[in-house]
């Protein structure tokens, strides 16, 4: 009889670990409580949040991240979106923050529409509201991780973004001038209607052989932000294994007996030619880093 009735316990127990996987599943808008191990079980307690890349994109184009960062650790620490009888001081106890930096981060909320107030209350706006465009896609955030790596997160996601079009362009290149496969002839009409929309020439596109490479000054532009700080942007996530760097060059022509013992002439073809290098009588030349996720 025992055996039977802890057989029946041990059955609605899996019972509910699977409705709560599909409950967890089923969530595409709302904090994610819950992190399943492959085995089945709990492995640690997370909260995720779903922003889409549109938002991201805009936020870094406004030089805003760091308030977008700071706003999904405020919605993650009060999930309910409400803060009653709000006060600076309130909310700079519970998110580490000076009154000050709460203050200028809810009043720049409010002149957007992300927060409003009613009466006492502080309610901030759901994502889904602020933002529309899930369709496009979504980074899956897990809000208990620090404010700085939140940032570091959403700078990765333009990276990834950047890497996809260019991706993209591969193959629109690739379907319009050599298409393959069963669907080649759809996929050709598809990437000519691309070329009309896109208004670039077919030579103009990345080729299959080309990889994703980028400065770090262009990298800068992207994150409209200092050189300076994007090198410590593109660092950090290297060192945290959120991103592979790999140098790249181009190999150039040897040079003559002659040339290689002229060192005056080796050193004028370095000072005239920015970053490039001989070695072993080979010129090099140095090419933007590409960047592997």
């Amino acid at each position: 009889m025992k055996q039977i009735i802890f057989r029946k316990r041990v059955g609605y127990l899996k019972t509910f670990i699977y409705i709560c996987k599909e409950f967890v599943a089923r969530q595409e808008n709302l904090p994610n409580p819950l992190l399943f191990n492959n085995n089945g079980g709990f492995s640690a307690i997370r909260w995720f949040m779903n922003i889409s890349y549109f938002l991201i994109k805009q936020m870094i184009e406004d030089k805003c991240i760091r308030e977008l960062a700071v706003l999904i650790k405020l919605k993650s620490i009060y999930s309910s979106g409400c803060i009653h009888d709000y006060s600076p001081y309130k909310l700079s106890k519970s998110c580490d923050l000076s009154r000050n930096t709460v203050k200028k981060y809810v009043d720049f909320y409010l002149s957007l529409g992300y927060a409003r107030m009613e009466g006492t209350s502080l309610i901030f706006t759901d994502f889904k509201k602020i933002d529309k465009s899930y369709k496009h896609g979504f980074l899956k955030i897990d809000t208990t991780l620090s404010l700085k790596k939140i940032q570091l997160l959403l700078f990765r996601q333009k990276i990834e973004n950047n890497q996809s079009e260019f991706n993209y362009l591969k193959t629109v290149r690739q379907d319009s001038t050599d298409p393959k496969g069963p669907n080649a002839l759809r996929n050709h009409k598809k990437a000519i209607k691309a070329l009309v929309k896109l208004n670039r020439k077919v030579t103009n596109l990345p080729s299959a052989e080309e990889n994703y490479s980028v400065s770090i000054k262009t990298l800068a532009k992207q994150f409209k932000c200092s050189v300076g700080k994007a090198q410590g942007i593109v660092n950090s996530l290297c060192e945290d294994g959120l991103l592979k760097r790999i140098t790249n060059y181009s190999k150039g022509s040897w040079l003559s007996y002659r040339e290689k013992k002229d060192k005056s002439f080796t050193k004028n073809l370095s000072i005239n030619n920015a970053g490039c290098w001989i070695s072993n009588g080979i010129m090099f030349k140095r090419l933007p880093n590409i960047y592997v996720l």
